[in-house]
């Protein structure tokens, strides 16, 4: 489930306009093998931003009191607020992995997990800072989320297929498409309804035979574990990260290798509609999104920061390529960045979404 933590946003809101008035201011061997890990560092696969039911049962009031509260400002709030503006510099918190991945905030639990594909590992990172195995082996998982108990859900590259953990038990959620296996699913997103929406480029599918003519875009609905191809790319596209908007009536798509972020109307019963290409961008990856609608895109030169009319804000720049990013910490401020063999954090100042 997905939760905006609006308070900090509100906040944020009211100081900027304080200060205008004042200033007028694959499974293991095929990720490892050398062409594999040179896809994955060219295209650097992604994850989503989502939130847990315990979450969401715990902060249902504060949350309804701070979305009255941003809608009471109307006017008053000003202009959009700069999302880099006095954000710290990024941190490494940890590195000497092989390629990670799939950075993702499990808020009843107070964790951030990622993902180290080549490793074959889901690592898991605490409120003191110790990073310990979650999952080992992992199938290769890529992007993680979770549904509304809060079990944790992978893209799995190795075993070709979206994983749930029940009970400590990893099992396939969706492995085929009309009977046909899945290339080698990279990212998802959960929507607040337990809509699970993932992408399925080639990139962990090594020698193994394809069985579907195309990369996808795909639909998973848990009420009746119905699928449905909802984007059709070409064989030379690559459909990466995907994320949604805080009210959910838009849907992302990075496509890595057309150089863009497209987005869809999201319907009533989840279906998606009118493709449009919404800003373009250098070999987009993962996504985040922040409460306010910012977009967070991981890309060849850094996380592009853009706006929700498509307008960039600016590009938080690292020393290395980032692969995904996510919003954590308890106030959600924190921008986790797994890039490379690292994984980054940011202080921010407006709030993400889990």
């Amino acid at each position: 489930m997905r939760i905006s933590i609006i308070l900090a946003l509100a906040c944020a809101l009211v100081a900027c306009s304080d200060d205008s008035s004042s200033n007028n201011a694959n499974n293991a061997n095929n990720v490892n093998n050398s062409n594999n890990v040179n896809n994955a560092n060219n295209s650097n696969n992604v994850n989503n931003v989502n939130n847990s039911n315990n979450a969401n049962n715990s902060n249902n009031a504060n949350n309804s009191n701070n979305l009255n509260n941003v809608a009471d400002m109307g006017e008053d709030a000003g202009p959009p607020v700069d999302p880099l503006d006095g954000i710290g510099q990024p941190v490494q918190v940890d590195s000497g992995y092989q390629f990670t991945e799939g950075p993702r905030w499990f808020a009843s639990e107070g964790v951030l997990r990622f993902s180290d594909i080549p490793a074959n590992t889901i690592f898991e990172l605490n409120a003191q800072g110790q990073i310990t195995e979650f999952r080992n082996p992992s199938g290769n998982a890529n992007g993680l989320a979770f549904d509304a108990q809060g079990e944790v859900l992978a893209a799995e590259h190795g075993n070709r297929r979206i994983s749930i953990t029940v009970n400590g038990v990893p099992q396939a959620l969706t492995d085929n498409y009309n009977g046909d296996t899945y290339n080698s699913p990279n990212d998802l997103v959960v929507a607040n309804d337990g809509t699970v929406y993932f992408t399925d480029p080639p990139y962990g599918l090594g020698n193994r035979t394809r069985e579907i003519n195309f990369n996808g875009l795909f639909r998973f609905e848990p009420s009746n574990n119905a699928v449905t191809a909802e984007w059709e790319g070409a064989m030379n596209t690559r459909p990466n990260g995907v994320n949604l908007s805080p009210d959910e009536s838009v849907l992302y798509l990075a496509d890595t290798a057309g150089n863009k972020v497209m987005a869809f109307d999201v319907a009533a019963d989840g279906s998606l509609s009118n493709q449009r290409d919404f800003v373009n961008a250098s070999g987009p990856d993962g996504m985040a999104v922040d409460s306010a609608g910012n977009l967070y895109i991981t890309t060849g030169d850094g996380v592009d920061v853009v706006a929700p009319d498509g307008t960039k804000w600016g590009t938080i720049e690292l020393n290395e390529r980032p692969s995904n990013c996510a919003f954590g910490g308890a106030d959600g401020t924190t921008l986790y960045v797994t890039a490379q063999s690292s994984l980054y954090s940011v202080q921010m100042v407006v709030p993400g979404l889990f």
